[in-house]
């Protein structure tokens, strides 16, 4: 396919002392021609930032349901389409939402060039907080009821009256952060010796935790493991229960021997066992698919 050139021209204004008006500047983007028929056409764009960069990786989708994503020139384009108008919506992380609206012709291999420009978020910035907690249990078992320190009157007084925290006993399987609002991401990675015990069982669950039941009202992540490791991931994009953005909150981190199911019957118990749970908590911006703690250097923080 041949590519024809976008000019777009800036004003640029320059203030040094007064008020001068400088020459328009230009900027040429590369945008190939559509592959179109008799009864459908496209779209062709580039998404540019306030300085008129093109800004690569942003998110750009139609009000009838396609999307896709910006190459390194910020282009983007859409084929296939019914003569009609769209609302075309560019965003990517740290960005605001922008939006404009184009009309696709049958037939035309180069309409003009759609530009959305999106500007960069202030004082917003992607960062990731990883909390470690060591738990122990001195014994513990588990079969269609949970039993800690071999003791069915072991329970969390945290926000029980007297805020303390689960440690009775030697045996600390629940620890406490503050969620500070604009999470995106919650990642929960566990680490166990299995030869200690076959099955363990981590989780994020929101507080109080109430002393009848020992359980929480929501438990946000959840996971089994039986091989040594947990893993468990939330995205607030993916909807359900997830902690709240309105303010910092409290949530416990959990660990515990399973209690029976159908899928694993019989009694799970725990003598000695020592255990790592480490929350990562990403703000800003959603975590990559496939992040993991051991590699969480491939992961750089977005810019």
């Amino acid at each position: 396919m041949r590519s024809i050139a976008l000019v777009v021209a800036v004003l640029a204004v320059a203030l040094a002392g007064c008020a001068d008006e400088a020459a328009p500047q230009e900027e040429t983007f590369e945008v190939e021609k559509l592959d179109v028929d008799a009864t459908t056409g496209g779209i062709r764009g580039v998404v540019v930032d306030t300085q008129i960069t093109p800004v690569a990786g942003a998110t750009v989708f139609l009000n009838s349901g396609e999307e896709t994503t910006t190459d390194d020139e910020g282009v983007f384009i859409f084929t296939g389409l019914e003569p009609n108008t769209y609302f075309v919506t560019a965003e990517k992380l740290l960005y605001e939402r922008a939006q404009a609206s184009t009309q696709v012709v049958a037939g035309v291999e180069e309409p003009p060039v759609l530009t959305i420009q999106i500007t960069r978020m202030t004082g917003v910035e992607p960062y990731l907080e990883v909390n470690q907690f060591d738990g122990f249990y001195d014994c513990a078992f588990a079969g269609p009821y949970i039993t800690d320190s071999c003791d069915m009157a072991v329970r969390t007084l945290h926000d029980e009256g007297a805020p303390v925290p689960r440690s009775v006993q030697n045996n600390v399987n629940t620890a406490f952060l503050a969620m500070g609002p604009q999470a995106q991401t919650i990642i929960q990675e566990g680490f166990y010796d299995d030869s200690v015990t076959s099955r363990f069982w981590t989780m994020v669950s929101s507080t109080p935790i109430k002393n009848d039941c020992d359980c929480s009202d929501v438990d946000y992540v959840d996971a089994i493991g039986d091989d040594g490791t947990t893993y468990a991931r939330l995205d607030r994009s993916e909807g359900g229960a997830f902690p709240a953005n309105d303010g910092p909150q409290e949530v416990a981190v959990r660990g515990f021997i399973p209690w029976t199911t159908e899928e694993a019957p019989g009694v799970d118990y725990a003598l000695g066992l020592e255990f790592q749970i480490f929350t990562m908590v990403f703000y800003n911006y959603e975590a990559q698919d496939g992040w993991n703690l051991q590699e969480r250097d491939q992961y750089p923080l977005p810019t």
